[in-house]
């Protein structure tokens, strides 16, 4: 395939907005420990008058496709929200929030927190829910992903993201663990408790 779609999240601070000729933000320029990342809005967001400043902290959720004949990655952000232990940010001339953004923490926008005390997620598992593997339990992975690493107080430090084909239906369920790139098949939940001690332990 020469393109691969899938759904992203990211967390960082605005760096500088792109904007169109009647002042709509057509982009925005996030920039995390990874490195600066273009992200354009959805034709919902853009319509929306967001009081997005350089340097404040959000969360961005959508989908992200990704290249291989150049290489390169496109997101749209399909949800804005301000980033845990920041308020909720409001549109320019308004005391109503906007209803895309979620307040998170009772800090505020003119008092950040320290950026060494926000943490990006440790790493991700990519869990496919393709036909097939949503047939041989890829759902109920997602859950029991998530419940054993709130178990083991991980919840906030990894991941667990829904992902589109991993090529690998015959052996079906399927998920990879970021940052190793290390891919399971045919998963038990049994196998669970051991697969995020030798990974996250």
């Amino acid at each position: 395939m020469s393109s691969c779609k899938r759904p992203f999240h990211l967390v960082g601070r605005v760096l500088s907005l792109s904007r169109k000729s009647k002042g709509q933000i057509k982009a925005l320029y996030l920039l995390n420990e990874e490195g600066t990342h273009r992200i354009k809005l959805s034709s919902s967001l853009r319509s929306q008058p967001w009081d997005l400043e350089p340097g404040i902290w959000i969360a961005v959720q959508g989908t992200e496709k990704y290249k291989a004949k150049d290489n390169t990655i496109k997101r749209k952000a399909q949800q804005i929200q301000a980033h845990p232990g920041l308020r909720q940010l409001s549109k320019p001339g308004q005391g109503a929030p906007c209803p895309a953004l979620e307040i998170q923490g009772p800090q505020s926008l003119e008092n950040p927190p320290d950026p060494k005390a926000i943490k990006a997620p440790a790493g991700k598992i990519l869990v496919c829910q393709k036909s097939k593997c949503r047939k041989r339990g890829g759902a109920d992975l997602c859950k029991l992903l998530k419940q054993k690493l709130d178990e083991q107080g991980l919840g906030d430090s990894i991941q667990v993201q829904a992902t589109g084909c991993l090529k690998r239906c015959k052996s079906a369920p399927n998920l990879v663990v970021l940052p190793q790139k290390a891919r399971y098949s045919d998963i038990k939940p049994k196998e669970i408790p051991a697969l995020l001690d030798q990974h996250f332990g």
